[in-house]
């Protein structure tokens, strides 16, 4: 047996012993077997960085062109990715690894343009819907509002959805209203990830407003749905975020903002290592819950001046007596 395999057998062994345990523990219950564990977890050693409002769009381009360079797609569809991924490049590579690149691409809503007219059989798809009679290039109808209009007033979608600008304009601006920030097409059973280009431009026509919040929400998802960043917490907002090397995972550590802010990446709480996340929250939420008591106690009830017991007065007369003998009205 080689030394690997006997430090191996060995951990298992430290590990049924450190089970058995917390069985003669009579005062802890499940909670305290569970505590044990959180705590026992190791503390993993990350580099951090700050990442400002300035720096933002750079370091997210760098992920996009990354992954649109790797897979030959465009920037909306390197984004849906990975915002599916998490922004993390490690599961990314393990899906096309596994599964290659037209079924990744699939389950995540991506839809390359040679696909759809694959499946549209080369023409101009319309969202569930017959297909209509032969037209004259220069009209085109709608199939959401069912009008007919020029053929510069529609958009086409990567997945060969065709409509008017007026409807397209419409469903985006309900989306961004909705706080989505990756709108899927409005065909019936389609789930393809619209153009994020196409939609900046309808919406800037119409609806400018719209349009910046879109654009502020695909710009922040880099933080909001990366694994490995984190906004600061500070308040009032300091406008950074903090990123942490590794890719992936909330784990507990402590980190610090330029703003001198300090806290917890796996929970956003002030630091607290090294108690685990979940015993942090248990007590926070204790804390609160006899803070509500507290409050509930200074707005109905009135201390003796003898003995400082609590006394509420809930009907009856005004004469009322403390159990130490103290008149309080």
């Amino acid at each position: 047996m080689s030394s690997d395999d006997e430090e191996c057998f060995y951990d298992y062994e430290e590990e049924e012993e450190e089970e058995e345990e917390p069985g003669w523990d009579d005062g802890g219950g499940g909670d305290t077997m569970l505590v044990e564990e959180e705590a026992a977890l190791p503390e993993r050693p990350v580099d951090c960085w700050a990442i400002t409002e300035e720096s933002l769009p750079a370091a997210q381009q760098q992920d996009l062109s990354m992954v649109m360079n790797l897979l030959y797609i465009k920037q909306h569809q390197a984004r849906a990715l990975l915002i599916h991924h998490r922004w993390k490049m490690e599961s990314i590579l393990d899906h096309f690894d596994r599964k290659g690149r037209d079924r990744m691409l699939r389950e995540t809503g991506v839809v390359i343009q040679q696909q759809a007219e694959e499946k549209n059989g080369g023409g101009m798809a319309m969202a569930a819907s017959p297909s209509p009679p032969p037209r004259p290039r220069s009209s085109v109808t709608c199939y959401v509002c069912f009008e007919d209009v020029s053929s510069d007033a529609v958009s086409t979608m990567d997945c060969g959805h065709c409509f008017c600008n007026d409807c397209w304009t419409e469903h985006f601006f309900a989306c961004v209203n909705g706080g989505q920030k990756q709108i899927r097409c409005m065909a019936v059973g389609c789930a393809a990830v619209c153009d994020e280009d196409v939609a900046q431009r309808l919406l800037g026509g119409r609806y400018p407003g719209a349009a910046r919040r879109l654009r502020g929400a695909l710009l922040a998802s880099y933080v909001e749905d990366n694994a490995a960043a984190r906004w600061c917490p500070s308040a009032p907002h300091c406008g950074r975020a903090v990123r942490v090397d590794g890719g992936g995972g909330r784990w507990c550590c402590e980190v610090s903002c330029p703003c001198g802010a300090s806290f917890c990446f796996g929970c956003a709480a002030p630091a607290h290592s090294p108690c685990p996340c979940a015993m942090w929250e248990r007590w926070e939420a204790k804390c609160r819950g006899e803070s509500m008591n507290v409050d509930w106690i200074l707005a109905n009830t009135k201390s003796c001046p003898k003995c400082s017991k609590p006394i509420e007065k809930n009907g009856g007369c005004n004469h009322v007596r403390c159990k130490c003998g103290q008149c309080l009205w």
